[in-house]
Protein backbone atom coordinates (compact mmCIF):
# COMPACT_ATOMS: atom_id res chain seq x y z
CA UNK A 1 0.00 0.00 0.00
CA UNK A 2 1.18 3.27 -1.07
CA UNK A 3 -0.47 6.18 -1.02
CA UNK A 4 1.06 9.38 -2.47
CA UNK A 5 1.13 12.61 -1.12
CA UNK A 6 0.06 15.89 -3.42
CA UNK A 7 3.87 17.16 -3.13
CA UNK A 8 5.19 13.82 -4.67
CA UNK A 9 2.54 13.86 -7.32
CA UNK A 10 2.49 17.48 -8.65
CA UNK A 11 6.47 17.24 -8.44
CA UNK A 12 6.11 14.28 -11.12
CA UNK A 13 3.35 15.71 -13.00
CA UNK A 14 5.03 18.52 -13.41
CA UNK A 15 8.49 16.63 -14.79
CA UNK A 16 6.34 15.94 -17.62
CA UNK A 17 6.19 19.13 -19.03
CA UNK A 18 7.09 19.36 -22.40
CA UNK A 19 6.38 16.11 -23.02
CA UNK A 20 4.38 15.07 -26.29
CA UNK A 21 1.89 12.97 -28.48
CA UNK A 22 3.15 10.47 -30.77
CA UNK A 23 1.85 9.37 -34.14
CA UNK A 24 1.78 5.73 -33.35
CA UNK A 25 2.42 3.26 -30.91
CA UNK A 26 6.44 4.46 -31.08
CA UNK A 27 8.96 1.91 -29.17
CA UNK A 28 10.02 6.02 -28.35
CA UNK A 29 6.92 6.21 -25.70
CA UNK A 30 9.25 7.63 -22.67
CA UNK A 31 10.94 10.60 -25.17
CA UNK A 32 9.25 13.62 -24.65
CA UNK A 33 9.86 14.39 -28.58
CA UNK A 34 10.52 10.90 -30.72
CA UNK A 35 7.84 10.72 -33.09
CA UNK A 36 6.09 13.50 -31.77
CA UNK A 37 2.88 13.79 -33.68
CA UNK A 38 -0.67 14.26 -33.11
CA UNK A 39 -2.14 10.31 -32.39
CA UNK A 40 -2.69 10.85 -29.19
CA UNK A 41 -0.14 7.68 -28.30
CA UNK A 42 1.26 8.49 -24.90
CA UNK A 43 2.63 7.03 -22.17
CA UNK A 44 0.13 7.45 -19.12
CA UNK A 45 -2.80 5.46 -20.89
CA UNK A 46 -1.21 2.55 -20.53
CA UNK A 47 -0.03 3.01 -16.94
CA UNK A 48 -3.99 3.54 -16.73
CA UNK A 49 -4.37 -0.03 -18.01
CA UNK A 50 -6.54 1.25 -20.91
CA UNK A 51 -4.96 0.68 -24.39
CA UNK A 52 -3.63 3.47 -26.12
CA UNK A 53 -4.54 6.36 -28.92
CA UNK A 54 -7.14 7.95 -26.89
CA UNK A 55 -7.23 11.74 -25.84
CA UNK A 56 -5.25 11.64 -22.73
CA UNK A 57 -6.14 14.66 -20.52
CA UNK A 58 -7.91 12.48 -17.72
CA UNK A 59 -5.01 9.57 -18.27
CA UNK A 60 -2.42 11.94 -17.80
CA UNK A 61 -3.95 12.81 -14.35
CA UNK A 62 -4.78 9.32 -13.53
CA UNK A 63 -1.21 8.29 -14.99
CA UNK A 64 1.07 10.32 -12.99
CA UNK A 65 -1.09 9.24 -9.89
CA UNK A 66 -0.66 5.27 -10.75
CA UNK A 67 3.36 6.10 -11.74
CA UNK A 68 3.66 7.49 -7.98
CA UNK A 69 1.41 5.18 -6.15
CA UNK A 70 2.64 1.94 -7.93
CA UNK A 71 -0.08 0.41 -8.41
CA UNK A 72 -3.30 1.16 -10.03
CA UNK A 73 -5.71 0.06 -6.66
CA UNK A 74 -4.10 2.88 -4.64
CA UNK A 75 -4.45 5.42 -7.53
CA UNK A 76 -8.18 4.67 -7.60
CA UNK A 77 -7.87 5.41 -3.72
CA UNK A 78 -6.31 8.31 -3.48
CA UNK A 79 -8.66 10.09 -6.69
CA UNK A 80 -12.04 8.62 -5.20
CA UNK A 81 -12.74 6.20 -7.92
CA UNK A 82 -14.37 3.45 -6.14
CA UNK A 83 -15.48 1.26 -9.24
CA UNK A 84 -13.05 -1.45 -8.28
CA UNK A 85 -12.19 -2.31 -12.54
CA UNK A 86 -8.87 -2.75 -13.15
CA UNK A 87 -8.14 0.33 -14.94
CA UNK A 88 -8.57 3.72 -14.73
CA UNK A 89 -10.72 5.94 -16.70
CA UNK A 90 -10.33 8.05 -19.07
CA UNK A 91 -13.43 10.23 -19.82
CA UNK A 92 -13.85 13.46 -17.65
CA UNK A 93 -17.22 13.45 -16.55
CA UNK A 94 -16.60 10.03 -14.83
CA UNK A 95 -13.84 11.27 -13.33
CA UNK A 96 -14.93 14.40 -11.86
CA UNK A 97 -17.84 12.24 -10.85
CA UNK A 98 -15.63 10.28 -8.71
CA UNK A 99 -15.23 13.19 -6.28
CA UNK A 100 -18.91 14.57 -6.32
CA UNK A 101 -19.80 11.26 -4.86
CA UNK A 102 -17.43 11.56 -2.55
CA UNK A 103 -18.25 14.78 -1.19
CA UNK A 104 -14.85 16.21 -2.41
CA UNK A 105 -15.79 19.02 -5.35
CA UNK A 106 -14.79 22.25 -4.55
CA UNK A 107 -15.33 25.43 -6.04
CA UNK A 108 -12.20 27.07 -4.57
CA UNK A 109 -8.44 25.63 -5.19
CA UNK A 110 -6.26 24.13 -3.57
CA UNK A 111 -2.21 22.76 -4.16
CA UNK A 112 -2.85 18.87 -5.60
CA UNK A 113 -6.54 19.29 -6.97
CA UNK A 114 -7.97 17.97 -10.33
CA UNK A 115 -9.28 20.60 -12.21
CA UNK A 116 -11.99 19.87 -14.86
CA UNK A 117 -13.07 22.20 -17.74
CA UNK A 118 -16.36 22.81 -19.36
CA UNK A 119 -17.48 23.25 -22.18
CA UNK A 120 -21.11 24.78 -23.27
CA UNK A 121 -20.56 23.25 -26.62
CA UNK A 122 -20.42 19.93 -25.74
CA UNK A 123 -22.38 20.26 -22.65
CA UNK A 124 -19.72 18.73 -20.53
CA UNK A 125 -16.66 18.65 -18.55
CA UNK A 126 -13.85 18.04 -21.31
CA UNK A 127 -10.54 18.66 -19.41
CA UNK A 128 -8.88 18.31 -16.70
CA UNK A 129 -5.44 19.21 -15.14
CA UNK A 130 -3.82 19.60 -11.52
CA UNK A 131 -3.19 22.66 -9.83
CA UNK A 132 0.33 23.31 -8.93
CA UNK A 133 -0.26 26.41 -7.18
CA UNK A 134 -2.62 29.11 -5.97
CA UNK A 135 -2.20 32.78 -5.80
CA UNK A 136 -5.04 33.94 -2.65
CA UNK A 137 -3.67 37.66 -3.02
CA UNK A 138 -3.75 37.92 -7.05
CA UNK A 139 -7.25 35.26 -7.41
CA UNK A 140 -5.03 33.37 -9.94
CA UNK A 141 -4.11 29.36 -9.93
CA UNK A 142 -1.40 27.13 -12.21
CA UNK A 143 -2.20 24.27 -13.93
CA UNK A 144 -0.14 21.36 -15.17
CA UNK A 145 -2.44 19.45 -18.14
CA UNK A 146 -1.62 16.82 -20.84
CA UNK A 147 -3.28 16.70 -24.00
CA UNK A 148 -3.24 20.78 -24.19
CA UNK A 149 -1.20 23.14 -26.08
CA UNK A 150 1.77 25.33 -24.30
CA UNK A 151 0.42 28.64 -26.06
CA UNK A 152 -3.39 28.64 -24.09
CA UNK A 153 -5.87 26.04 -23.26
CA UNK A 154 -7.73 23.52 -26.10
CA UNK A 155 -9.35 20.53 -25.61
CA UNK A 156 -7.25 18.44 -27.90
CA UNK A 157 -3.80 19.64 -27.81
CA UNK A 158 -0.78 17.50 -27.72
CA UNK A 159 1.44 18.02 -25.02
CA UNK A 160 1.61 18.07 -21.56
CA UNK A 161 2.22 22.41 -20.42
CA UNK A 162 1.62 25.04 -17.71
CA UNK A 163 -1.14 27.69 -17.78
CA UNK A 164 -2.60 29.84 -15.34
CA UNK A 165 -6.24 30.85 -14.83
CA UNK A 166 -8.20 33.86 -12.59
CA UNK A 167 -10.68 32.52 -9.83
CA UNK A 168 -13.17 34.54 -12.53
CA UNK A 169 -12.83 31.73 -14.54
CA UNK A 170 -14.83 29.20 -12.18
CA UNK A 171 -18.11 28.45 -13.59
CA UNK A 172 -17.72 30.61 -15.94
CA UNK A 173 -18.92 29.36 -20.18
CA UNK A 174 -16.42 27.06 -21.53
CA UNK A 175 -13.91 27.28 -18.41
CA UNK A 176 -13.07 25.88 -14.86
CA UNK A 177 -16.48 23.26 -13.58
CA UNK A 178 -14.76 23.03 -10.22
CA UNK A 179 -12.11 20.62 -8.41
CA UNK A 180 -11.92 17.29 -7.51
CA UNK A 181 -9.80 17.27 -4.02
CA UNK A 182 -8.15 13.63 -4.02
CA UNK A 183 -7.11 11.94 -1.06
CA UNK A 184 -3.34 12.55 -0.58
CA UNK A 185 -1.15 10.98 2.15
CA UNK A 186 -0.56 14.25 4.57
CA UNK A 187 2.92 15.42 3.48
CA UNK A 188 4.76 14.86 6.60
CA UNK A 189 1.92 14.84 9.12
CA UNK A 190 0.22 12.30 11.21
CA UNK A 191 -2.27 12.92 13.98
CA UNK A 192 -1.74 11.67 17.57
CA UNK A 193 -2.40 12.20 21.24
CA UNK A 194 -1.99 15.47 22.05
CA UNK A 195 -3.41 17.06 18.43
CA UNK A 196 -6.33 19.45 18.18
CA UNK A 197 -8.33 20.51 15.41
CA UNK A 198 -10.50 19.97 12.63
CA UNK A 199 -8.76 17.29 11.09
CA UNK A 200 -9.00 15.23 14.60
CA UNK A 201 -12.60 16.46 14.60
CA UNK A 202 -13.26 14.41 10.89
CA UNK A 203 -11.26 11.47 12.21
CA UNK A 204 -13.38 11.46 15.50
CA UNK A 205 -16.99 12.26 13.52
CA UNK A 206 -15.83 8.87 10.69
CA UNK A 207 -14.35 6.69 13.39
CA UNK A 208 -18.18 7.43 14.80
CA UNK A 209 -19.29 6.29 11.20
CA UNK A 210 -17.73 3.43 10.35
CA UNK A 211 -18.90 2.24 13.90
CA UNK A 212 -15.47 2.13 16.24
CA UNK A 213 -16.78 3.91 18.95
CA UNK A 214 -18.73 1.64 21.69
CA UNK A 215 -21.59 4.69 22.49
CA UNK A 216 -24.43 3.23 20.13
CA UNK A 217 -27.15 5.39 19.08
CA UNK A 218 -27.28 6.88 22.85
CA UNK A 219 -24.12 7.10 23.42
CA UNK A 220 -21.50 9.22 24.45
CA UNK A 221 -21.98 12.15 21.62
CA UNK A 222 -19.22 14.54 23.27
CA UNK A 223 -17.14 12.19 21.37
CA UNK A 224 -16.45 14.42 18.37
CA UNK A 225 -14.67 17.56 20.39
CA UNK A 226 -11.52 17.92 18.09
CA UNK A 227 -9.36 16.48 20.68
CA UNK A 228 -6.96 13.36 20.26
CA UNK A 229 -7.37 12.12 23.67
CA UNK A 230 -7.16 8.82 25.18
CA UNK A 231 -10.75 7.58 23.98
CA UNK A 232 -9.09 8.90 20.70
CA UNK A 233 -6.09 7.12 20.89
CA UNK A 234 -8.31 3.50 21.57
CA UNK A 235 -10.63 3.77 18.67
CA UNK A 236 -8.06 4.30 16.56
CA UNK A 237 -6.14 1.30 17.88
CA UNK A 238 -8.95 -1.16 17.50
CA UNK A 239 -9.10 0.29 13.67
CA UNK A 240 -6.15 -0.80 13.31
CA UNK A 241 -6.40 -3.96 14.71
CA UNK A 242 -9.09 -4.70 12.94
CA UNK A 243 -7.87 -3.59 9.72
CA UNK A 244 -4.71 -5.64 10.18
CA UNK A 245 -1.78 -2.80 10.36
CA UNK A 246 0.53 -1.57 12.77
CA UNK A 247 -1.02 -0.47 16.21
CA UNK A 248 0.71 2.43 17.26
CA UNK A 249 -2.37 4.71 17.88
CA UNK A 250 -1.46 7.47 15.37
CA UNK A 251 -3.60 8.25 12.33
CA UNK A 252 -0.96 8.06 9.82
CA UNK A 253 -1.65 7.04 5.38
CA UNK A 254 -2.03 3.47 6.16
CA UNK A 255 -4.72 4.17 8.98
CA UNK A 256 -6.15 6.69 7.12
CA UNK A 257 -6.43 4.09 4.06
CA UNK A 258 -8.28 1.87 6.15
CA UNK A 259 -10.91 3.51 7.74
CA UNK A 260 -11.80 5.60 4.80
CA UNK A 261 -12.61 1.76 3.30
CA UNK A 262 -14.91 1.47 6.71
CA UNK A 263 -16.54 4.71 5.92
CA UNK A 264 -16.97 3.64 2.71
CA UNK A 265 -18.63 0.61 3.75
CA UNK A 266 -21.04 2.29 6.27
CA UNK A 267 -22.54 4.70 3.24
CA UNK A 268 -22.91 1.66 1.36
CA UNK A 269 -25.12 0.04 4.67
CA UNK A 270 -28.78 -1.20 4.28
CA UNK A 271 -31.39 -2.33 7.21
CA UNK A 272 -31.11 -5.10 8.61
CA UNK A 273 -33.74 -6.04 10.40
CA UNK A 274 -37.35 -7.49 9.90
CA UNK A 275 -40.26 -4.73 10.20
CA UNK A 276 -41.16 -6.04 13.45
CA UNK A 277 -37.59 -4.91 14.74
CA UNK A 278 -37.95 -1.90 12.99
CA UNK A 279 -41.15 -0.66 14.85
CA UNK A 280 -40.02 -2.38 18.21
CA UNK A 281 -36.91 -0.01 18.13
CA UNK A 282 -38.66 2.97 17.35
CA UNK A 283 -40.69 2.05 20.58
CA UNK A 284 -37.58 1.65 22.49
CA UNK A 285 -36.09 4.57 21.39
CA UNK A 286 -38.92 6.77 21.94
CA UNK A 287 -39.02 5.33 25.26
CA UNK A 288 -35.76 6.65 25.97
CA UNK A 289 -36.14 9.98 24.54
CA UNK A 290 -39.13 10.21 27.23
CA UNK A 291 -37.26 8.77 29.64
CA UNK A 292 -34.32 11.37 29.68
CA UNK A 293 -36.50 14.38 29.36
CA UNK A 294 -35.49 14.88 25.91
CA UNK A 295 -36.84 18.33 24.49
CA UNK A 296 -38.40 18.98 20.91
CA UNK A 297 -35.68 20.71 18.50
CA UNK A 298 -32.96 19.45 16.42
CA UNK A 299 -29.87 17.65 17.25
CA UNK A 300 -26.79 18.26 15.48
CA UNK A 301 -24.79 15.02 16.18
CA UNK A 302 -24.06 11.73 14.69
CA UNK A 303 -26.00 9.63 15.60
CA UNK A 304 -29.04 11.93 15.48
CA UNK A 305 -28.92 12.17 19.55
CA UNK A 306 -27.52 14.98 21.50
CA UNK A 307 -27.46 13.25 25.16
CA UNK A 308 -25.98 17.18 26.43
CA UNK A 309 -28.57 19.34 24.65
CA UNK A 310 -31.01 16.60 25.14
CA UNK A 311 -33.13 17.41 21.87
CA UNK A 312 -34.76 15.43 19.06
CA UNK A 313 -37.42 16.80 16.50
CA UNK A 314 -39.83 14.39 13.94
CA UNK A 315 -36.79 14.04 11.42
CA UNK A 316 -34.19 13.41 13.94
CA UNK A 317 -36.05 10.59 15.58
CA UNK A 318 -36.60 9.08 11.97
CA UNK A 319 -32.62 9.66 11.97
CA UNK A 320 -32.14 7.54 15.47
CA UNK A 321 -34.21 4.30 14.24
CA UNK A 322 -32.74 4.00 10.59
CA UNK A 323 -29.24 4.35 12.13
CA UNK A 324 -30.29 2.21 15.22
CA UNK A 325 -31.29 -0.49 12.26
CA UNK A 326 -27.76 -0.70 10.15
CA UNK A 327 -27.88 2.75 8.19
CA UNK A 328 -25.04 4.13 9.24
CA UNK A 329 -24.56 6.93 7.07
CA UNK A 330 -28.03 8.38 7.87
CA UNK A 331 -26.55 11.78 9.62
CA UNK A 332 -28.46 14.55 10.58
CA UNK A 333 -31.10 14.88 8.15
CA UNK A 334 -34.06 17.55 7.47
CA UNK A 335 -37.37 15.94 6.57
CA UNK A 336 -36.78 17.08 2.87
CA UNK A 337 -33.50 15.07 3.17
CA UNK A 338 -34.61 12.10 4.60
CA UNK A 339 -37.04 11.29 1.83
CA UNK A 340 -33.86 12.08 -0.60
CA UNK A 341 -31.82 10.01 1.76
CA UNK A 342 -34.28 6.82 1.47
CA UNK A 343 -34.71 7.17 -2.16
CA UNK A 344 -31.20 7.06 -2.96
CA UNK A 345 -31.28 3.89 -0.24
CA UNK A 346 -33.50 1.86 -3.25
CA UNK A 347 -37.10 2.82 -0.69
CA UNK A 348 -40.49 2.71 -2.98
CA UNK A 349 -42.23 5.88 -2.81
CA UNK A 350 -45.50 5.55 -2.15
CA UNK A 351 -48.44 8.25 -2.90
CA UNK A 352 -51.98 6.99 -2.16
CA UNK A 353 -52.59 6.79 1.65
CA UNK A 354 -54.60 3.35 1.18
CA UNK A 355 -51.45 2.34 0.33
CA UNK A 356 -49.83 2.46 3.30
CA UNK A 357 -48.61 -0.65 5.95
CA UNK A 358 -47.04 -0.55 9.27
CA UNK A 359 -42.95 0.46 8.86
CA UNK A 360 -43.49 2.91 6.22
CA UNK A 361 -41.78 6.13 6.41
CA UNK A 362 -45.25 9.05 6.59
CA UNK A 363 -44.37 12.65 4.72
CA UNK A 364 -46.69 15.90 5.64
CA UNK A 365 -45.76 18.83 4.76
CA UNK A 366 -42.61 19.42 7.24
CA UNK A 367 -43.59 17.09 9.27
CA UNK A 368 -41.93 13.06 9.25
CA UNK A 369 -42.72 9.93 11.03
CA UNK A 370 -42.63 6.04 11.40
CA UNK A 371 -45.96 4.11 10.54
CA UNK A 372 -47.33 1.20 13.01
CA UNK A 373 -50.41 -0.78 12.28
CA UNK A 374 -53.43 0.11 10.94
CA UNK A 375 -55.95 0.70 13.70
CA UNK A 376 -59.14 2.07 11.96
CA UNK A 377 -60.04 4.08 8.86
CA UNK A 378 -57.74 6.57 8.29
CA UNK A 379 -56.16 6.34 11.99
CA UNK A 380 -53.15 4.35 12.28
CA UNK A 381 -50.21 3.75 15.46
CA UNK A 382 -47.26 6.29 14.68
CA UNK A 383 -43.88 6.96 16.17
CA UNK A 384 -43.34 10.29 16.01
CA UNK A 385 -40.99 12.93 17.86
CA UNK A 386 -42.74 15.85 15.57
CA UNK A 387 -43.70 18.15 19.41
CA UNK A 388 -42.62 18.58 22.93
CA UNK A 389 -46.51 16.76 23.95
CA UNK A 390 -45.27 13.98 21.52
CA UNK A 391 -41.91 13.35 22.63
CA UNK A 392 -42.77 13.68 26.64
CA UNK A 393 -46.65 12.00 26.04
CA UNK A 394 -47.49 14.62 27.75
CA UNK A 395 -50.89 16.98 26.43
CA UNK A 396 -53.09 15.10 24.32
CA UNK A 397 -50.57 12.26 24.33
CA UNK A 398 -51.18 11.63 28.31
CA UNK A 399 -52.88 9.19 27.76
CA UNK A 400 -50.47 6.47 26.68
CA UNK A 401 -48.05 5.28 28.68
CA UNK A 402 -45.45 4.70 25.68
CA UNK A 403 -45.15 5.04 21.75
CA UNK A 404 -47.26 4.50 19.67
CA UNK A 405 -49.38 6.36 20.15
CA UNK A 406 -53.25 6.84 17.66
CA UNK A 407 -53.37 9.26 15.28
CA UNK A 408 -54.62 10.33 12.25
CA UNK A 409 -52.13 10.45 8.95
CA UNK A 410 -54.80 13.02 7.24
CA UNK A 411 -52.00 15.46 5.70
CA UNK A 412 -49.97 12.59 4.24
CA UNK A 413 -47.92 13.61 0.80
CA UNK A 414 -46.68 10.80 0.20
CA UNK A 415 -44.14 8.39 1.89
CA UNK A 416 -41.28 5.75 1.38
CA UNK A 417 -41.27 1.89 2.23
CA UNK A 418 -38.24 0.65 2.92
CA UNK A 419 -36.95 -3.02 2.08
CA UNK A 420 -36.77 -5.17 5.23
CA UNK A 421 -35.72 -8.94 5.96
CA UNK A 422 -38.29 -11.88 5.92
CA UNK A 423 -38.51 -13.38 9.09
CA UNK A 424 -38.36 -16.83 8.86
CA UNK A 425 -40.28 -18.86 10.93
CA UNK A 426 -40.16 -22.60 11.87
CA UNK A 427 -44.08 -23.80 11.19
CA UNK A 428 -44.39 -26.05 14.09
CA UNK A 429 -43.29 -23.57 16.87
CA UNK A 430 -46.10 -21.22 17.96
CA UNK A 431 -46.02 -18.82 21.09
CA UNK A 432 -47.87 -20.07 24.26
CA UNK A 433 -50.88 -18.43 25.85
CA UNK A 434 -48.87 -16.18 27.73
CA UNK A 435 -46.78 -15.01 24.87
CA UNK A 436 -49.86 -13.70 23.22
CA UNK A 437 -49.77 -10.20 23.66
CA UNK A 438 -48.86 -6.58 22.36
CA UNK A 439 -46.28 -7.64 19.61
CA UNK A 440 -47.41 -10.75 19.76
CA UNK A 441 -45.82 -12.15 22.49
CA UNK A 442 -44.09 -11.37 26.20
CA UNK A 443 -40.55 -12.01 25.60
CA UNK A 444 -39.10 -14.94 28.08
CA UNK A 445 -35.41 -14.76 30.08
CA UNK A 446 -33.15 -16.11 27.44
CA UNK A 447 -29.42 -17.35 28.66
CA UNK A 448 -27.23 -20.24 27.40
CA UNK A 449 -29.23 -23.35 25.92
CA UNK A 450 -32.65 -21.27 25.64
CA UNK A 451 -34.57 -21.42 22.28
CA UNK A 452 -37.57 -20.08 20.93
CA UNK A 453 -39.12 -17.29 19.57
CA UNK A 454 -37.55 -14.72 22.45
CA UNK A 455 -34.10 -15.99 21.62
CA UNK A 456 -34.97 -14.79 18.03
CA UNK A 457 -36.46 -11.36 18.95
CA UNK A 458 -33.07 -10.85 20.96
CA UNK A 459 -30.76 -11.95 18.19
CA UNK A 460 -32.41 -9.43 16.39
CA UNK A 461 -32.43 -6.79 17.85
CA UNK A 462 -28.67 -7.49 18.79
CA UNK A 463 -27.59 -7.76 15.32
CA UNK A 464 -29.23 -4.60 14.44
CA UNK A 465 -27.55 -2.82 17.07
CA UNK A 466 -24.18 -3.74 15.60
CA UNK A 467 -23.23 -6.98 18.02
CA UNK A 468 -21.82 -9.97 17.07
CA UNK A 469 -20.59 -12.85 18.15
CA UNK A 470 -17.06 -14.19 19.38
CA UNK A 471 -14.32 -12.86 16.87
CA UNK A 472 -16.74 -10.95 15.78
CA UNK A 473 -18.38 -13.44 14.11
CA UNK A 474 -22.01 -12.49 12.88
CA UNK A 475 -24.83 -12.81 15.25
CA UNK A 476 -27.43 -16.12 13.55
CA UNK A 477 -30.95 -16.05 13.81
CA UNK A 478 -31.66 -19.25 14.45
CA UNK A 479 -33.54 -19.38 17.56
CA UNK A 480 -31.04 -20.75 19.77
CA UNK A 481 -28.80 -18.99 22.53
CA UNK A 482 -24.94 -20.44 22.28
CA UNK A 483 -22.13 -19.34 23.29
CA UNK A 484 -22.16 -15.78 20.16
CA UNK A 485 -25.33 -15.42 21.90
CA UNK A 486 -24.75 -15.27 25.08
CA UNK A 487 -21.24 -13.19 23.67
CA UNK A 488 -23.27 -10.36 22.52
CA UNK A 489 -25.71 -10.12 25.60
CA UNK A 490 -22.58 -9.64 27.44
CA UNK A 491 -21.73 -6.92 25.11
CA UNK A 492 -24.52 -4.92 25.34
CA UNK A 493 -24.60 -5.29 29.07
CA UNK A 494 -20.73 -4.22 28.95
CA UNK A 495 -21.83 -0.95 27.22
CA UNK A 496 -24.85 -0.28 29.27
CA UNK A 497 -22.78 0.12 32.31
CA UNK A 498 -20.47 2.40 30.80
CA UNK A 499 -23.38 4.50 29.61
CA UNK A 500 -24.70 4.34 33.88
CA UNK A 501 -27.49 0.85 33.48
CA UNK A 502 -26.19 -1.83 35.43
CA UNK A 503 -28.28 -4.65 34.13
CA UNK A 504 -25.99 -7.91 35.16
CA UNK A 505 -24.95 -7.90 38.92
CA UNK A 506 -22.61 -6.64 40.57
CA UNK A 507 -20.74 -4.68 38.17
CA UNK A 508 -20.52 -7.99 36.11
CA UNK A 509 -22.11 -9.87 32.86
CA UNK A 510 -24.33 -12.22 33.61
CA UNK A 511 -24.71 -13.80 29.82
CA UNK A 512 -28.62 -13.67 30.98
CA UNK A 513 -31.15 -11.65 29.42
CA UNK A 514 -33.68 -11.33 31.93
CA UNK A 515 -36.39 -8.99 32.46
CA UNK A 516 -34.71 -5.80 33.62
CA UNK A 517 -32.85 -6.56 30.38
CA UNK A 518 -35.84 -6.63 28.11
CA UNK A 519 -37.46 -3.72 29.78
CA UNK A 520 -33.99 -1.61 28.74
CA UNK A 521 -33.83 -3.29 25.49
CA UNK A 522 -37.56 -2.77 24.32
CA UNK A 523 -39.51 -1.02 26.70
CA UNK A 524 -42.17 -3.42 27.16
Amino acid sequence: MSICTAKQYIDKFVSYVGYREKNHASANMESFTADAGSGNFQKFQPLCNAGNGDQWCQYSVNGVCVEVCGNIKDAQYVMCDTTGNKYMTGYTPEGSSFFKKAGRWHTVPQYGDVVYFYSTSMGRICHTGAVISVNTKNKTFKTVEGNTNNDGFTTNGGCVAIHEYSYANVGAPNRVAGFGRPRFAADGYTLKKGDSGDKVKQLQKDLQLAGFCDCGYYGNNGFCDGSFGNTTEKYVKLLQSSAGIDIDGEYGADTQKALAEYVKAAKNSKLDCTVDTFLLTAKEIAQQNRKNNFAYGNAACLPAVNSDDKKVSCDRFVDQVLWSCGLKDVGNRGVTQVGDYLESKGAKKIVNKNDVQAGDVIFFNGHVFILGNKVSDGVYERYDAGSQDRIRLAGAYSGYDSQPFRESIEGFIYAYRLTFKTKEEKPTEKPTEGEKVKYGFTPQDVSDGSKGTSVLLLQEILKARGYTGINGSELALDREAGANTVHAINAYQNDRRKQGFELGSNGKNSGVCDQKMWKDLIAF
